[in-house]
């Protein structure tokens, strides 16, 4: 595999999965890989999960050459990601303007395919011997979250919004309340694996 150069930031790279057929969004392949690589699944290959967000079906390439320089691109995605591994905090991604009940109800949305199809999608369901109770009982909470914000958004699209006699304002706060909570239990979960790898690795070197 070709190695991987720097990456071509996060508009550079939405553009490139959109102009490879990629079926999934930026900010649910983002996800999905810091999910994969935060996950407690031994031997995680990068380029398996590349192939999987793909379902299993890449775009066609003309030679080796481009088949490598596809994969070293997305593997700088993967590498921005996995810095959240390393302390960085993870952030989701900023959704467009937000003015109409359409628009909150598509940011919602997003946010819970960031959850379903991205994170947890990857990272699984937390519940493997030995992992600490905290972990799946923050993937349960990132779950109602996704749910949450999935029926909120239906709500919009069904127009009821405007019913409610609230503006979309009232529905953007409730959106940026659950950004941070699903940022917190993201981050929460990573810190939680890197202490047990840490004593995992640490309890190996013990005579």
């Amino acid at each position: 595999m070709k190695k991987a150069g720097k990456y071509p930031g996060d508009a550079a790279m939405a553009r490139y999965l959109e102009k490879h057929g990629c079926p999934r969004s930026f900010a649910v392949v983002r996800m999905r890989f810091l999910g994969e690589a935060a996950s407690p699944k031994f031997g995680v290959q990068p380029s398996r999960v590349i192939e999987q967000v793909w379902n299993d079906h890449l775009p066609t390439f003309e030679g080796e050459d481009e088949a490598r320089a596809f994969f070293a691109t997305m593997i700088t995605l993967w590498n921005r990601m996995a810095r959240c591994l390393t302390g960085v905090l993870v952030k989701l991604s900023k959704p467009k303007k937000l003015k109409t009940f359409d628009d909150v109800a598509a940011a919602m949305r997003m946010r819970a395919d960031e959850i379903s199809d991205g994170f947890l999608a990857g990272f699984g369901t937390g519940e493997e011997p030995g992992e600490p109770l905290a972990i799946p009982k923050a993937v349960a909470g990132l779950a109602a979250l996704a749910e949450q914000l999935t029926k909120a958004a239906e709500r919009l699209e069904e127009g009821k919004g405007a019913e409610d006699d609230l503006d979309p304002g009232h529905y953007i706060q409730a959106l940026d309340k659950a950004t941070r909570e699903v940022e917190g239990l993201m981050t929460a979960i990573i810190k939680t694996r890197g202490a047990l790898q840490s004593q995992t690795r640490g309890a190996g070197r013990q005579p």
